[in-house]
């Protein structure tokens, strides 16, 4: 088996194997080891920085332990140690080495990691450093016993299927061959089933007509796609034909979050960053659930610990609670 070779070999069979699949062969044996399970072992998945920041929690507890290093943590760690596993050695980058960098080097760190990038060199060397300390021990090297035993039949996690046969109301879909197919299809046969308009739950259930058939309506890229989709069909008031609109509820205050750690800081622009993905979940929410009910609302924000989001840290919560707010 592929991972458990990687896990055994030593630098001169990594250099190999690489050369064998015409990858380059440079870096230390940790680094060269985490880019050969990154290219044949994991190359299902996207491990950019931008692809590292869309896994969902399980997915990177699964990931990190393909790669034979530390798997727990909040998901924000986890994060970080997989950027830091891919991209750095672990032996050159230290908290001394953080003074022979430029702020350049610094910045792009730091933004790597999910860390403020405002302030001086200080300023983001401490940040940098702070991280590197977390993590001391947990990326790098792997476990001993896998560089032993190879690790008997380690899993191998692979990417959930992309849903392929999406269906709303009653009309006839045919099998698309991609996300945006469907998103499409189902649309098309959503508004043709509504031409003079539609209600809020209406689209609402609609929505959950996709989820149940296996379209994730709350992953933010199928969710803004959806969203425009809507809006491109939506018919026009000249031609005589209005959506169903419920009168506007006044909508609350932008979200302050007050004084925070940096940390906490980082979640926040992390929710940030998945907004379109958090507005689709409160609206899954809002067909099936009220915002007024407390005990509703706190057992939707734990769901969404599920996908990846830290809804134990209360800040998190409110943040969005908040967006559920002003979508409601």
């Amino acid at each position: 088996m592929m991972l458990e070779e990687l896990f055994r070999a030593k630098l001169d069979d990594l250099r190999s194997i690489a050369a064998a699949y015409d990858l380059p062969r440079a870096g230390g044996v940790d680094l060269l080891r985490a880019r050969l399970i990154s290219e044949l072992v994991l190359d299902a998945w996207d491990l950019s920085d931008d692809g590292i920041a869309q896994l969902k929690n399980n997915e990177l507890g699964e990931i990190l332990g393909a790669f034979g290093i530390k798997k727990t943590g909040s998901i924000r760690a986890r994060r970080q140690r997989l950027h830091l596993h891919l991209n750095h050695d672990a032996k050159s980058l230290s908290v001394d080495s953080l003074n022979e960098r430029t702020k350049e080097d610094l910045h792009s760190l730091a933004k790597s990691l999910e860390l403020p990038v405002s302030g001086n060199k200080q300023t983001l060397q401490a940040r940098i450093a702070g991280v590197l300390e977390m993590q001391r021990g947990a990326w790098g090297p792997i476990k001993r016993s896998l560089r032993r035993d190879g690790g008997g039949s380690p899993n191998i996690p692979v990417p959930e299927d992309a849903p392929m046969h999406p269906q709303v109301t009653r009309v006839s879909l045919e099998p698309p061959t991609l996300v945006s197919d469907g998103v499409d299809q189902a649309v098309e046969a959503f508004t043709e089933a509504h031409p003079e308009g539609w209600t809020a739950e209406d689209e609402a259930g609609m929505r959950e007509a996709l989820q149940a058939s296996g379209l994730e309506v709350t992953r933010g890229d199928v969710a803004a796609e959806l969203d425009a989709a809507l809006r491109s069909r939506a018919p026009l008031s000249e031609e005589g034909l209005d959506l169903v609109m419920e009168p506007d509820a006044p909508v609350p205050e932008s979200y302050d979050p007050g004084e925070l750690p940096l940390d906490a800081l980082a979640d926040v622009q992390d929710l940030e960053r998945r907004e379109a993905e958090i507005e689709a979940a409160c609206r899954h929410f809002l067909s099936i659930g009220q915002v007024d009910d407390t005990a509703d609302v706190e057992a939707f924000l734990d769901s969404l610990s599920g996908e990846g989001f830290d809804t134990a840290r209360e800040h998190v919560r409110d943040a969005i609670r908040h967006r559920l707010l002003r979508v409601d």
